[in-house]
């Protein structure tokens, strides 16, 4: 920041947010970013809540309010945190690719699939899940860089038709495997049915004891 932005005041440099925030400290630009962030929120909250006034508390103070909701407010925020990371080095070269909505999401498939479905020792397991789906987000996160440089395709129009793609592709994945799954982990029905073994079939031990109870 030069000698003339240090000089205007409080007012005209948060004005610069919006106009020239190059010229600003990174460290006051992410103040001014967090300030907006919650003015905004707290704006629409006022526009659609019926209790405004209670909403903004809950808002602003329930996740410090008990240890469970600050847990879960950690849990959710690590994985947006790295997330909006990956997105400033897109922004630093210049760039507006979308892409790191489908990283986070497909990579979080990937991490789920491996978590469930694979059968590794306790201190590698998560590591080789966060791994993997690390190097799935990295691919899918070049693929609107490989169609800007071979092809000068614009790369918001392409992340975004990307992001559409693999959140359907995850869904059918994601409703696939659950399937498999779930049909893997039915022991047979004793009755030969038409239908599709349920997910709580009766064990042979059951079933005789209800058809003796029924004879009784």
């Amino acid at each position: 920041m030069n000698s003339e932005t240090k000089k205007k005041g409080l007012l005209a440099r948060a004005g610069m947010f919006f106009t020239d925030r190059d010229k600003l400290e990174p460290a006051f630009v992410t103040l001014l970013a967090v300030i907006f962030s919650l003015l905004a929120g707290i704006a629409l909250i006022f526009i659609v809540s019926k209790s405004p006034v209670k909403s903004v508390t809950n808002f602003l103070l329930a996740p410090f309010l008990k240890t469970y909701n600050f847990y879960y407010m950690m849990i959710l925020m690590v994985p947006l945190m790295f997330t909006g990371l990956a997105l400033c080095i897109v922004y630093q070269a210049k760039y507006m690719s979308l892409i790191v909505d489908s990283c986070f999401y497909i990579g979080a498939v990937v991490a789920t699939w491996i978590g469930v479905s694979w059968r590794l020792p306790a201190g590698v397991h998560p590591a080789v899940a966060m791994l993997v789906s690390g190097l799935v987000g990295g691919f899918i996160g070049l693929l609107p860089a490989i169609l800007k440089i071979k092809w000068r395709a614009n790369e918001l129009v392409s992340s975004l038709m990307f992001n559409y793609v693999f959140y359907f592709l995850g869904a059918a994945a994601s409703s696939t495997s659950s399937v498999i799954r779930s049909s893997r982990s039915c022991p047979p029905c004793p009755s030969a049915t038409p239908s599709p073994c349920p997910s709580s079939c009766p064990t042979p031990s059951s079933t005789r004891a209800s058809s003796s109870r029924r004879s009784s």
